[in-house]
């Protein structure tokens, strides 16, 4: 089973969009866990229009009655949801129609990983392509410290985990352990995506695919 896992917050602009390019991957999605952090505008309405509008697409839909901040509204959503893989979802990116698809190829190909970071496109609010100046010993648009080969697959350490984080939690898929792992041992001292990170580096299954698979 697949989850995904998406926070939304006054994200009105964005979020259709999102919801759209998750249920057109080439390979399907069984949930998306909708957590919304007690949103101001539109978001929630839209949100449950659509869910009207396509009962085959299994959303399911939680509104907090006060604002958490997104590291608690992570936790809860990764709580809700019930696969062995587990996917993280900002409100405002686009899925490329295969993410899903090449990730899980990977993961299902390689038993020892636990969680997969991929690569992504920039684009700015209006979806247009975002260029940045790339430093030559860096990769992943110089998020990653260091260069690999493009389309390789990197295992990466806790020990790099130590000072800097690497990987946006909405690049990432996780298994059922990592999950659990991080909802024991869960904190909001820092980022969530970091503590997943380190957790499955901690478990040495923590993997980055120099890939693009999305549109941040």
């Amino acid at each position: 089973m697949i989850s995904v896992a998406m926070t939304t917050y006054n994200g009105e602009m964005f979020v259709l969009e999102q919801i759209h390019s998750i249920f057109h991957q080439s390979r399907p999605v069984d949930e998306l866990i909708v957590v919304d952090d007690h949103s101001q505008d539109q978001t929630i309405p839209m949100i449950l229009h659509v869910k009207q509008e396509h009962p085959d697409w299994n959303i399911k839909v939680y509104v907090n009655t006060n604002n958490l901040g997104y590291k608690r509204n992570f936790e809860k959503a990764i709580a809700l949801a019930n696969g062995d893989y587990i996917f993280l979802s900002d409100q405002d990116d686009v899925w490329h129609e295969e993410k899903v698809e090449a990730m899980m190829k990977i993961m299902e190909g390689n038993a020892d990983i636990q969680v997969l970071a991929s690569s992504f496109d920039l684009i700015d609010q209006e979806g247009n392509p975002l260029r940045i100046e790339e430093d030559p010993n860096r990769s992943n648009h110089n998020f990653l410290l260091k260069k690999v080969e493009k389309d390789s697959l990197t295992p990466m350490t806790l020990e790099e985990f130590a000072y800097h984080n690497y990987f946006q939690g909405c690049a990432l898929v996780m298994t059922k352990k990592i999950r659990k792992l991080f909802l024991d041992h869960f904190t909001d001292l820092i980022p969530h995506d970091w503590l997943i990170n380190m957790l499955a580096a901690k478990e040495n299954g923590m993997v980055y695919y120099d890939h693009p698979l999305f549109a941040y």
